[in-house]
C-alpha cells in the first residue's frame, strides 16, 4: 500500500506546547503543521517508558488531501512503527526498566487494585503491517488534537531462575521474549573458549558443569535448545508462566576450554582456570606475562597434551617470582600436562630480597597441586650481565622456592649465554643453581 508522507515531532506533553504558545509570539509548531496541511496528528504514548530523547510521547502527522482513499472514499493512513528501524534516533522507544515491549494498543484502561497497586487493561492492538487508519477527508482536525492515541504495552520480562543442587543458592536472569523465541543451552564456543550462556544467568566465580530440569538431576538439558513456558497473549497485552527454574552443578573457577595458542591468551587471568583440549605450539608467540610473574591461582587440566617451543626471559627486577609461572599460590592446580622445549633467560640483576626464579615456577606454595607435570628439552640460561645486587635469592632449574621433586625427572639444561669476559661461574647441584664465586 502507497504510504501518506507523515511529519513526526516529539512532544513533552500537549500541555507543555500550550504554555509555551502563551510565552511566545511565534507560532507553535501545532500552528505550523496545520498552516502546511498536516492537521491529522497520531500521538505515541509511551506509557511508562520513554523515547530516546527522553520524552514519553511522539506524535506523527498527516496531511490527509495527499493521501490514499480507500473504496469508501476515505484517506487511508498507514502508520510507521515506533519501533521501525527508518525512523531518527531521537523517535525510538526505550524499554520500562525490568520490561519488555508487548504491543501498541488503543485501549489502556487504568485502574487501582484492593491492594493500591495500579492495573492496567490493554485493548485493541494495533497492526502495522496490516492495520490502516481511515479518517474522513473532508472532515476538520487540528494537529493538536490526535485523531489516534496508541498506547505502549510493557510486560515484565521473561525469567530464568538457577538453583545450585545441595545448596540454597539462587542465580536469576531475564530476557526480552520478544528478541530470544528459542533458548540455547550453555554450550562450548571453540572459537573464543569461552562458556556461551545464553539467556541462562552465570554465575561469577564458577563455571556450570551441567544443567537439569529436576533438583534430583535426573533430567539434564543435553540438547542444543529448550523451552521457556512463558506465553505472551498479545491480544491483553499480560503473560502467563513468566519464570522458569532449572537447577545446576557448578564447577569453582572461571573456565575455558582451549584449543588454540591465541584462545589461551585471550583469556588469561591469575585466577582463571583452563581444560586444555589440544597441544599448543608457542613458537613466535611470547608467553603470557600475567603467568610470568604473577601469583597464579587457578587449576590447569592438560588432559595429557603439551605446551611447547616457549621462550621467555626476565628482565624487570620490579617482581620476587619469575618463571613460567612466577608463583602458584595455595589452592593452584597443574596436572596432566607437559612443557617442551622451553628457553627461560635471566637476564637482569635481581636487586629485591626474597626473590625466586625457575624455569617452571618461581615459586610453588606448599598447598599448591603439581601432578603428572613434565618438562622436557629444557633450557635455562644465565645472561652474562646477570646481577643479582643481593645474596637473599633463590634460583632453581624446576623452581627457586617449593618441592622440586614434584616434577621428576626434570629435563632442564642450565648454560651461560653472551660473552663472559668475567668467566661468570653457575653451579647446579640438583634443583640449586647458585650464580658466582
Amino acid at each position: 500500500m502507497k504510504r501518506c508522507k507523515a511529519i513526526a515531532w516529539i512532544v513533552a506533553a500537549a500541555t507543555a506546547v500550550t504554555l509555551l504558545t502563551g510565552c511566545s509570539a511565534d507560532p507553535t509548531k501545532y500552528e505550523i503543521l496545520n498552516d502546511e496541511g498536516y492537521t491529522v496528528s497520531v500521538r505515541y504514548d509511551a506509557n511508562g517508558g520513554e523515547f530516546t530523547a527522553g520524552t514519553s510521547v511522539i506524535v506523527d502527522s498527516f496531511d490527509v488531501s495527499k493521501a490514499p482513499k480507500d473504496g469508501e472514499g476515505n484517506a487511508a493512513l498507514s502508520l510507521l512503527d515506533p519501533m521501525h528501524p527508518s525512523r531518527l534516533g531521537t523517535d525510538k522507544s526505550t524499554p520500562k526498566d525490568g520490561c519488555f515491549l508487548v504491543g501498541w494498543y488503543r485501549q489502556c484502561d487504568k485502574s487501582v487494585d484492593e491492594n493500591g497497586n495500579e492495573v492496567i487493561t490493554y485493548g485493541e492492538r494495533w497492526d502495522f503491517e496490516k492495520d490502516v487508519l481511515t479518517v474522513d477527508p473532508d472532515g476538520s482536525y487540528s494537529a493538536d488534537e490526535p485523531v489516534l492515541t496508541l498506547y505502549a504495552a510493557w510486560a515484565p520480562k521473561f525469567e530464568i531462575e538457577v538453583r545450585e543442587r545441595g545448596t540454597e543458592y539462587v542465580q536469576r536472569g531475564d530476557f526480552n521474549p520478544n528478541e530470544i523465541t528459542e533458548l540455547k543451552t550453555p554450550a562450548w564456543n571453540e572459537e573464543t573458549g569461552e562458556l556461551d550462556m545464553f539467556a541462562v544467568p552465570k554465575r561469577d566465580g564458577y563455571t556450570l558443569k551441567t544443567l537439569y530440569l529436576d533438583p534430583e538431576g535426573k533430567q539434564p538439558v543435553t540438547a542444543q535448545t529448550f523451552a521457556h513456558p512463558g506465553v505472551i497473549d498479545y491480544e491483553t497485552a499480560t503473560v502467563q508462566n513468566p519464570l522458569l527454574t532449572l537447577y545446576a552443578d557448578y564447577e569453582v573457577g572461571e573456565w575455558y576450554r582451549i584449543h588454540t595458542v591465541d584462545q589461551f591468551k585471550d583469556n588469561i587471568g591469575i585466577n582463571n582456570s583452563y581444560e586444555i583440549m589440544a597441544d599448543l605450539d608457542f613458537t613466535d608467540e611470547s608467553w603470557p606475562t600475567a603467568f610470568l610473574q604473577g601469583n597464579y591461582n587457578g587449576t590447569i587440566r592438560g588432559n595429557g597434551h603439551t605446551i611447547k617451543n616457549v621462550t621467555f626471559e626476565q628482565n624487570n627486577f620490579e617482581k620476587t617470582g619469575y618463571g613460567l609461572f612466577g608463583s602458584l599460590a595455595d589452592g593452584a592446580v597443574v596436572e596432566n600436562i607437559t612443557f617442551d622445549n622451553v628457553c627461560f633467560t635471566v637476564k637482569k640483576g635481581v636487586k629485591l630480597v626474597d626473590t625466586c626464579i625457575g624455569l617452571f615456577a618461581g615459586r610453588i606454595s606448599a598447598d599448591a597441586t603439581v601432578k603428572n607435570v613434565a618438562v622436557t628439552n629444557s633450557t635455562l640460561q644465565i645472561a652474562t650481565s646477570f646481577y643479582c645486587g643481593t645474596t637473599e635469592y633463590s634460583m632453581g632449574t624446576v623452581c627457586g622456592s617449593g618441592d622440586a621433586t614434584l616434577i621428576r625427572p626434570a629435563q632442564i639444561a642450565v648454560e651461560v649465554v653472551g660473552e663472559n669476559p668475567d668467566e661468570l661461574k653457575v653451579t647446579v647441584e640438583g634443583n640449586s643453581v647458585t650464580v658466582g664465586d
